[in-house]
């Protein structure tokens, strides 16, 4: 199987399957390493992971959900650490499609966003529902505890809701086109296929494994 993978791709990309027997489909996981917690790139990979997977309108849904009908879901954004950052994509394959064509699929959205700028009301969407995302989750005295630790352990310091909503709003179409550019390169990114066993059946959601028939008549 590895054999199959470095014939097909070289070396620009790690690639691993996992096989696992009780698997209701298959998924697909693509990462690429990212900044830190903190670098001034961070929102724009924000807003670039919105204009990929923020909800049904977002370029991953629409393209691999509703036009292709080859993806049940699809996802992704920037996840920030503190000594490192992961922009990562995933897809559910839909029965009966191939997982060849969700990774193409997928890949040709990711150089979309480098190839071109993103529009206007693409854009303002995206950045839109950062904002309110960052608010809303701000609610409970919980939430408001979990981002003054996080903040003061990660960068030593407490940045301020206005400070956070302007540098989300500061964002524009070439911040987003640059920052794929730079993060997102068909060099360098790791793959993850999760996929049933050659020769054994997915098993749907809707069809859960039967349990043994009881022998008649003993114990």
């Amino acid at each position: 199987m590895l054999d199959y993978f470095r014939q097909r791709y070289g070396k620009p990309q790690v690639y691993a399957v996992l096989l696992l027997l009780a698997l209701f489909g298959q998924c697909l996981w693509v990462a690429w390493h990212a900044p830190a917690t903190g670098h001034p790139d961070g929102r724009a990979l924000d807003v670039a992971g919105q204009i990929l997977s923020g909800g049904r309108a977002s370029r991953l849904y629409r393209r691999l959900v509703y036009q292709e009908q080859q993806a049940l879901s699809a996802d992704g954004g920037y996840w920030e650490l503190q000594d490192a950052g992961l922009f990562y994509a995933s897809a559910s394959v839909r029965p009966g499609a191939s997982i060849d064509r969700v990774e193409s699929l997928l890949f040709s959205e990711i150089a979309r966003l480098r190839d071109a700028p993103a529009g206007d009301e693409e854009l303002e969407r995206a950045k839109r529902q950062l904002l309110v995302s960052l608010v809303d989750g701000l609610a409970t005295n919980h939430a408001l505890a979990a981002r003054i630790g996080g903040d003061y352990v990660l960068l030593g310091r407490i940045r301020p809701l206005d400070e956070r909503l302007a540098q989300i709003q500061a964002v524009t179409a070439d911040d987003v086109q640059r920052v794929a550019r730079s993060y997102l390169p068909d060099t360098g990114r790791s793959v993850v296929r999760v996929v049933p066993p050659a020769g054994a059946a997915a098993r749907s959601p809707a069809e859960p494994a039967r349990r043994p028939a009881r022998k008649r008549g003993g114990r």
